[in-house]
């Protein structure tokens, strides 16, 4: 597996000002195997805004909400006794309601000044919500009814443009669209990937489906991967859990979003071949186009 090599996503030169828009769909379905459908998915226009309750001023102007970036989110659930939809419902609104009074106020041009500016202040938020959404759904696991083991990967994606924020955990995926080329941001935090990178030549393929990382999972203790990347008008974003990419190569799945115009129809499309392939686990795919 390859991340990113022949696209280049760092930041240079001045930033485009012309008006910019994300235009952002999602689509999940339980496939033909599973009984239940343990996928979640979130997208949301991160705006400031500021809501007048009372004053006695005659006259009050204040500034319309400004928009300031989009974020999608994706999460597989896991843990059997019907708790992965729990775990993954959970650990997406912990995640988002860590976030939320902090994205806001990520400065645009700062962000944009190179390709490391901001990114500290960003992962270290990004860093904290998965903790807590990690320790949020270990929590929640064994009680209600709920499996003591339940737990769930989580893909997070931020677009504020020029600039994408990724913070990831487990073996959902996120990637950029560019050219008629795709390629995968983060890496799969399963066994099989980890003794790959530690050069063995050996793999079970039972370790293809085991996480080495995950939010719950009947431990706490969470390793978030966070990266930055440069992105440009015409690019797109593709979140999608593995019930979509242990189906479809990435060839297949950047000649799907060349063939269908909007993101809503890449994302069905994307999860009906996914289904014809066999629909062996949940699929959800999100795909947000920055124009």
């Amino acid at each position: 597996m390859t991340i990113a090599p022949t696209l280049d996503t760092t930041l240079k030169g001045s930033v485009d000002a012309r008006p910019m828009r994300v235009v952002a769909a999602g689509f999940t379905d339980v496939g033909r195997r599973r009984a239940q459908n343990e996928d979640a998915y979130l997208i949301a226009h991160v705006e400031r805004s500021l809501a007048l309750d009372a004053t006695n001023l005659p006259s009050v102007s204040l500034p319309a909400a400004t928009p300031e970036g989009t974020l999608l989110v994706v999460a597989d659930g896991m843990g059997g006794e019907g708790s992965g939809d729990v775990a993954s419902g959970l650990a997406i609104e912990s995640v988002v309601a860590s976030l939320q009074t902090f994205l806001p106020f990520v400065d645009r041009k700062m962000a944009a000044k190179s390709s490391h500016a901001s990114l500290n202040d960003v992962r270290a938020a990004l860093d904290t919500a998965m903790v807590v959404g990690d320790e949020d759904v270990f929590r929640a696991a064994g009680r209600g009814g709920n499996s003591p083991t339940m737990g769930t990967t989580l893909t997070l994606a931020y677009l504020l443009f020029p600039v994408l924020y990724v913070a990831h955990v487990g073996d959902s995926r996120c990637y950029l669209y560019r050219g008629g080329s795709l390629e995968q941001l983060t890496h799969d935090h399963t066994l099989a990937e980890e003794m790959a990178r530690a050069g063995e030549e050996r793999v079970p393929d039972e370790y293809k489906d085991m996480l080495s990382n995950a939010l719950g999972g009947g431990r706490t203790g969470v390793h978030p991967e966070v990266s930055k990347f440069g992105i440009q008008r015409g690019d797109c974003v593709l979140l999608c859990s593995d019930g979509l990419s242990k189906q479809l190569t990435a060839q297949e799945i950047a000649r799907e979003i060349e063939r269908n115009a909007s993101p809503r129809d890449r994302c069905r499309r994307l999860t009906m071949l996914a289904n014809e392939r066999g629909g062996v686990d949940n699929t959800t795919v999100v795909i947000a186009a920055v124009q």
